[in-house]
């Protein structure tokens, strides 16, 4: 069964929640806005276990609009939302939001950019515990950039920890195909 979430509840995201509310193989386990009352009828309708309202200055929140832009491949969206939740986080920035990021600069051909920001964030992997979007991302982002060593240590760390994460398919895939 897969657990998820729907961020954001205009029109298709109520048609969204709708569909994983009825699938069988899912389990919508909330819905998200940043509108509260939206939200919670959202959360009614579609009878999730809880409503979250997002609050548009939080960087959680910005990270989480980041992270859906950049995968639905809406970039420039997605790299201005990143650097804003990474701005929000001041002196310790989110580390998925720094991998997304990096992850969308390659996708727009900002090499050098994304290679200054992976650089970061290597420096703060050591001792750090990094969570399933870190390792994908920063990942992707080294396996764009041709640093397959790299991109191999982090997606077999992340299909380790979490083989059923639907991520973990696609990571073992490109293990399984790189040279």
């Amino acid at each position: 069964m897969q657990r998820v979430c729907v961020i954001g509840l205009g029109p298709i995201g109520n048609r969204h929640a709708g569909i994983y509310r009825d699938h069988p193989l899912a389990e919508l386990v909330g819905v998200c806005d940043i509108l509260p009352d939206r939200a919670e009828a959202a959360a009614a309708r579609a009878r999730a276990e809880k409503a979250v309202e997002l609050e548009p200055e939080a960087w959680d929140s910005r990270e989480a609009l980041g992270v859906a832009l950049a995968l639905a491949g809406t970039l420039p969206e997605a790299e201005a939302a990143l650097r804003e939740a990474i701005e929000l986080g001041g002196a310790d920035p989110s580390m998925s939001a720094q991998a997304a990021l990096a992850y969308t600069l390659c996708l727009q051909g900002s090499l050098d950019d994304a290679r200054q920001v992976l650089a970061g964030i290597d420096s703060g992997l050591p001792g750090a515990v990094p969570d399933m979007p870190e390792l994908y991302f920063a990942g992707q982002a080294h396996a764009r950039l041709g640093n397959a060593a790299r991109a191999r240590g982090l997606f077999a760390e992340a299909t380790r920890r979490w083989p059923k994460h639907p991520w973990s398919t696609e990571m073992r895939a490109w293990l399984a195909t790189d040279p």
